[in-house]
């Protein structure tokens, strides 16, 4: 009786302990968990409905999906099929913008190229009923100062800079851009979608992948590379060409990274010719061709890099809309412990031989933030510099190697409150925060 006493005192001691060790951490601050664009923008649908809204009495959102300020949404029904036309009223006829959606009962209608800072007239015509609509908008960012480019068209000149991705008319009047610092190379997929940069960056100059955008600015997909992306695609059948240290292809459906190609050096532009199959690489004076299905190379030389951060587009190129769902493709496997984790905690075991944070630990301009389904840190640590990040808890410690620039942890294999710690050479800092997985 007394052994079997003992054994359940222990095994209930265990049971508390694991309990206490979930839960309680030596951090005073929790990390906020950053929500993500899919999910933000998913709660933003629920207001676009068309249910119990008519064409006298439409459902008008403007920025429907909270980055695209110069656009908005007009939902409606009506008790037939019926053609919508729009006219989006400009200073003359190359900034004035028109389609025409096919029949419906059910009409999702896109404005595009508003002014900004001005009471737009829209005009929409369904059936035998012809109505105007006024659609008031803010000021453009202080910031945001467009290029001037020659255009008598009726296309836009959209553009990406390291701050804005923005489209400039006839006039060079801006009348579209995003808020999100989604940019590098700008070009029309297939589908009619923007394929731009993620707003997640690696180092100072290249981002951790991929997003798929409409003019609207709902995001299809993200596509997270975890590795720097290097700002420049082409896009195939199925799958996606992307320029990193590699280059590396994507299945369009899955995000799934299907094959790698090594590189012999860091090239600028990326594009692919579906005639001769032949992936073409190029940077100042040197251009690479590779064979789609053999790999095999050809090297030529004195070809110019393509201006690929420019592009005239027309707004309008399809004639129906409907709300798709979104996907962000990651690497969810759990994150790979540091090869160090013995050595550093057999000195760091109850990690109490630990600094305040110092202008050493500022230098490296470390950010930390908890994503739903990962933790991200950013730090400017030197080639030189022997980086860890350190999460504890009662019953166990991870620890991780940091480079410099972008690092995520998986949620994978994680659970429970864990307090940060950021060691960086001989130097072991308690961040005071902690993170909930």
């Amino acid at each position: 009786m007394k052994k079997i006493l003992i054994i359940s005192s222990f095994i209930l001691v265990l049971f508390l302990t694991s309990i206490i060790g979930y839960k309680v951490v030596s951090a005073n601050t929790k990390i906020n968990e950053v929500e993500d664009i899919i999910t933000y923008q998913d709660k933003l649908e629920d207001y676009l409905t068309y249910y119990n809204y008519t064409f006298d009495n439409p459902n008008i959102i403007i920025d429907p999906y909270g980055i695209s300020p110069l656009t908005a949404m007009i939902l409606f029904e009506t008790e037939t099929e019926e053609e919508v036309y729009i006219k989006i009223t400009g200073k003359d006829k190359n900034s004035t913008y028109e389609n025409t959606f096919e029949k419906s009962k059910v009409h999702y209608i896109p404005i595009f190229g508003l002014y900004p800072d001005y009471n737009n007239e829209v005009i929409i015509t369904c059936g035998n009923n012809t109505k105007k609509i006024n659609i008031k908008t803010d000021k453009l960012p202080e910031d945001l100062i467009p290029i001037q480019e020659e255009n008598n068209t009726n296309s836009l000149y959209f553009i990406t800079t390291d701050n804005y991705t923005y489209a400039i008319d006839n006039n060079n009047e801006v009348r579209w851009y995003l808020t999100k610092k989604y940019n590098k190379k700008i070009s029309r997929l297939e589908n009619g979608h923007l394929l731009l940069s993620n707003d997640t960056m690696i180092d100072n100059q290249n981002s951790s992948g991929l997003v798929e955008i409409d003019l609207l600015g709902k995001v299809y997909n993200e596509y997270d590379l975890g590795v720097s992306y290097n700002g420049s695609y082409a896009e195939t059948d199925k799958t996606l060409l992307i320029l990193s240290k590699k280059l590396l292809e994507i299945d369009k459906q899955t995000g799934e990274i299907i094959r790698e190609i090594n590189l012999d050096s860091d090239y600028k532009t990326l594009s692919y010719d579906n005639k001769t199959n032949k992936i073409i690489l190029k940077k100042e004076g040197k251009t690479l061709l590779i064979d789609y299905k053999s790999e095999d190379t050809i090297e030529q030389k004195n070809y110019k890099i393509e201006q690929e951060s420019k592009i005239l587009l027309q707004l309008y190129n399809f004639m129906s809309y409907n709300i798709a769902t979104s996907t962000k493709f990651t690497n969810n496997k759990e994150t790979s412990e540091s090869k160090k984790h013995i050595f550093l905690l057999k000195k760091h075991i109850f990690l109490l031989n630990y600094k305040k944070i110092d202008n050493n630990y500022k230098k490296h301009n470390i950010a930390i933030k908890k994503e739903e389904d990962r933790l991200v840190i950013n730090g400017a640590f030197k080639k030189d510099e022997k980086a860890y990040l350190i999460l504890d808890k009662f019953l166990g410690k991870k620890v991780y190697d940091l480079e410099n620039g972008y690092n995520y942890i998986n949620s994978t294999g994680l659970s429970g409150d864990y307090s940060i710690y950021i060691k960086i050479d001989d130097k072991l800092y308690k961040t005071n925060n902690y993170v909930t997985f």
